[in-house]
């Protein structure tokens, strides 16, 4: 039963409790009046009957009977007669529903008129008889019981009816007790009923509250845009802060829209028809397209939910926005129809997809070119048709597939055959295809035709072959010619000092200007030669790895420069533990040159600065030497390593243009690199790298 009518029903009941406890009170009241009224009409009896006794005993009085000396009645008795019959009257009206007592009042009347008459009687006589007296006494006796005859019988009465009405009153009590503990019963039942309806309801608005909040927490807190709709108008009811940040519209705008006015016009009519079919509780559609208040459109994918929302068929809307994600599916789309076009219009490269067991199941246009089989004639087939016998009697194809298997990759070159027998020099990479669990669904196999790189490789080789044995002949050949050259050089070097010294005032001043040319070009094309020579030891020299302090190095040679110009002042810095892995005696001659040629190119700086450190260029390790002094420009950054290139003048800078070239034969026989920077006037640097142990 509903709060309100259990309710109801308490209160009713307890009202017409009430109403009948009311009912027998006013009964009660009633009833209690009607008893007072018979105890008063009992005890007004009672007072004629003593009044009548009063009267009568006075009119019994001997003073009151004894005779007048006139001989009449005394006027004493007769109003004690009068009162009596009065009273008597009286009795007899007060009694008129008493029978008994209508008899006994009527015997007392007949009495009272007998002891009034005698009464008389005894006036008028002077002298009574003593028949008179007796008879006096004998009414006297008998009235005098009759009254109390009477008075006990109303007294009787009394009792009775005080008794009757005390009855009433404890029934009566007993009736309005339990009526008004009933009612209280029921007024208790009722109020406990109230508090407790309150109290639940109570509880019941926290938990609302708290669901409420729940649900607004949920509905602001969520990262994805929410909206609540009204399903008739359409009109938006509620949006979270997500939503608002998201679209542009503050919350406002929102709530004075309706959701076509967040789709483009063109997809308002696939809305409503969407709308108008929807049977499912729960519903998933997309994707669409939202407009924000930018005007940009984004791709939502839609999730409703129906609900009511103050009192309106609503739905609640969670629009997921996929735009990345359409983006990128389009991309794969795209990117696989391109793949598709690649692969099918490659025509360079065969590409074969084979089964686990090797069949061909996919090729393109470039292996029907390769290998010269239609489509159709090789689908179904096994690839190792494309092998020649002997790899085929030593079971290559399956050792491939295997290696493949395991490795995660096979590669190989050699020979495969095509449709028509002939042979050509293919590379084949062979590369499993396995999901996510690791299970095989096959191969795919990449052959390239080549045939004619190998032919080039061939041709390369042979021709490498022939440069280095040139080369090394070359290479003797110079260091024979440098080192033939010595002797006449060293003759025309002594014959010019001696004609100097010997014949020096006999020659006029050209001869001796010629003569000093002669000396200084004879001493260039010593140093030339040792230089060349120099280059000739670098490449022909056996190496010797080992670990080099390369700041050790550095240290000695930049000592042995100080010591050759102690005037100079020069700051340079050495980085400490500089370490690398090399022949030591050949890095050696790389530092002397490119210290040498730091120290020779600050030559005209009064504050020369020269740093050797170390750096990490393209992932590598790199040392450097870095100097302030004439630099260059960086277009002929490329001639500097090249034999007797010099970009500055011999009168300027001295020097063969040896130097560089042979720090580049040293560092490309370490496997290394070397690169130069620099612009001109503001320095210079060079930078190496030596090959790692086991790189």
């Amino acid at each position: 039963m509903a709060f309100r009518n259990k309710m109801i029903v308490g209160f009713g009941a307890a009202l017409c409790i009430l109403l009948m406890i009311g009912a027998l009170s006013y009964q009660r009241f009633l009833q209690e009046e009607s008893d007072q009224k018979w105890v008063a009409h009992t005890q007004e009896v009672l007072e004629q009957l003593d009044a009548a006794l009063a009267a009568s005993i006075q009119l019994d009085d001997e003073r009151t009977s004894l005779p007048s000396p006139d001989a009449t009645y005394p006027e004493s008795g007769r109003r004690a007669a009068s009162e009596l019959l009065s009273h008597i009257a009286q009795i007899k009206a007060l009694t008129a529903d008493n029978r008994k007592q209508q008899a006994a009042q009527a015997r007392l009347a007949e009495l009272a008129n007998a002891r009034i008459s005698l009464a008389a009687a005894l006036g008028r006589q002077s002298d009574a008889t003593a028949t008179l007296e007796e008879n006096r006494l004998q009414l006297m006796t008998q009235i005098r019981n009759l009254f109390l005859e009477m008075r006990s019988e109303e007294e009787r009465l009394l009792r009775a009816r005080m008794l009757r009405a005390a009855g009433r009153a404890r029934q009566m009590q007993a009736i309005l007790g339990l009526g008004y503990a009933l009612s209280l019963v029921l007024f208790a039942i009722t109020v406990y009923s109230i508090f407790r309806e309150i109290e639940k309801r109570r509880r019941t608005e926290e938990r609302l509250l708290r669901a409420q909040e729940q649900y607004r927490l949920l509905f602001d807190s969520n990262p994805i845009p929410v909206w609540v709709f009204d399903t008739d108008t359409l009109s938006i009811l509620d949006v979270n802060a997500t939503a608002v940040d998201r679209y542009g519209y503050s919350k406002e705008e929102f709530l004075r829209a309706k959701i076509t006015d967040l789709r483009p016009q063109e997809n308002v009519p696939e809305l409503m028809a969407a709308l108008r079919a929807r049977q499912d509780p729960i519903q998933d559609s997309g994707p669409w397209r939202h407009r924000k208040k930018s005007g940009e459109l984004i791709d939502v994918q839609i999730t409703s939910y129906p609900l009511t929302f103050q009192g309106r068929d609503a739905r609640l809307v969670v629009a997921t926005d996929i735009t990345e994600q359409k983006r990128a599916t389009d991309a794969l789309k795209q990117s696989e129809e391109m793949f598709r076009l690649i692969v099918s219009n490659i025509k360079d490269y065969a590409i074969i997809v084979l089964d686990p067991e090797g069949q061909v199941i996919s090729w393109n246009g470039g292996a029907q070119r390769i290998k010269g089989y239609a489509t159709e004639e090789i689908l179904g087939q096994h690839f190792s048709v494309f092998y020649p016998p002997d790899d085929l009697a030593a079971g290559k194809p399956d050792i491939e597939l295997s290696r493949a298997r395991k490795e995660g990759r096979f590669e190989d070159e050699s020979w495969r055959v095509r449709k028509d027998g002939s042979r050509f020099w293919a590379n084949v990479v062979v590369t499993p295809l396995n999901d996510d669990t690791g299970r095989l669904h096959g191969f795919v196999k990449i052959t390239r035709d080549v045939t004619e790189r190998k032919r080039a490789e061939q041709e390369i080789l042979r021709r490498s072959q022939e440069l280095e044995t040139a080369n090394k002949e070359l290479e003797a050949f110079s260091y024979s010619v440098s080192h033939d050259l010595r002797s006449p050089l060293r003759g025309i070097e002594g014959f010019s000092q001696a004609l100097q010294e010997d014949y020096e005032q006999q020659l006029d001043t050209t001869a001796q200007d010629y003569l000093r040319r002669i000396r200084v070009a004879t001493h260039r094309m010593g140093e030339l030669i040792d230089d060349l020579l120099d280059l000739a030891r670098v490449t022909r020299a056996e190496m010797h790895r080992e670990s080099i302090d390369l700041t050790r190095l550095a240290n000695e040679v930049a000592q042995e420069l100080r010591s050759t110009e102690p005037q100079r002042t020069v700051a340079l810095k050495i980085a400490d533990g500089l370490q690398a892995h090399g022949d030591s005696r050949l890095v050696r001659v790389a530092l002397q040159n490119l210290i040498g040629n730091a120290w020779k190119f600050t030559s005209k700086r009064e504050q020369a600065e020269i740093e050797f450190g170390e750096k990490t260029a393209n992932g590598d390790r790199a040392y450097f030497v870095r100097d302030n002094g004439a630099g260059f420009d960086p277009s002929y950054a490329s001639r500097l390593f090249g034999a007797f290139q010099r970009l500055h003048a011999v009168n300027e800078f001295p020097g063969s243009g040896i130097g560089l070239a042979t720090v580049q034969r040293i560092i490309h026989r370490h496997g290394g690199a070397v690169w130069a920077e620099g612009f001109v006037n503001r320095g210079a640097t060079i930078y190496f790298t030596l090959r790692r142990p086991n790189s």
